[in-house]
């Protein structure tokens, strides 16, 4: 698929098969994520697979939920700043075009995501316990796996509105 094509074409998908995601399709998006954009050199992304019913299900208890969704992945998106606790916005822009390649990368092969509701962040006792991180900042999780169907063109705001040609 061509790049363009790709980019217009991709949607976060709200159902999925049952069908899981082959290993070497998933280390390929993660391949992808590894290879993004990094002004500040520093490869802050660490992403944590939940690969199967048992670490799912040990993340939906740790947080007192039922075990949710139909994905046939999680991947917990985390930042690790390079010096300091609090990630700096170069690092979360790298960690955003980490992500963006893996969202890319995954379309290229049938598979779609979707982020979740921010269950997890502000929860380092979960993250330690099931997940065995500290002193990183969960910036969100992906929900993966083949669509059960694609959802249609969302609207977009007008290009005009979102670009600025300068002076």
């Amino acid at each position: 698929m061509q790049f363009w094509q790709l980019a217009e074409s991709r949607r976060s998908c709200l159902e999925f098969e049952s069908t899981p995601i082959p290993r070497a399709a998933l280390e390929r998006c993660l391949l992808a994520a590894h290879w993004a954009v990094d002004p500040g050199r520093s490869q802050p992304w660490r992403l944590v697979i939940l690969w199967g019913e048992k670490p799912r299900a040990r993340l939906a208890e740790a947080l007192g939920v039922a075990p949710a969704h139909s994905a046939a992945v999680l991947l917990a998106v985390w930042c690790r700043p390079h010096a300091g606790d609090v990630p700096t916005p170069t690092e979360l822009l790298a960690v955003g075009a980490a992500t963006a390649n893996l969202v890319l990368a995954a379309w290229e092969q049938g598979v779609g995501s979707l982020w979740l509701p921010e269950a997890l962040l502000g929860r380092p006792d979960v993250t330690r316990a099931c997940l065995g991180l500290e002193g990183e900042h969960l910036l969100g999780v992906l929900a993966m796996g083949y669509p059960a169907a694609v959802p249609p063109r969302p609207p977009r705001v007008p290009l005009e509105q979102c670009v600025r040609w300068a002076p």
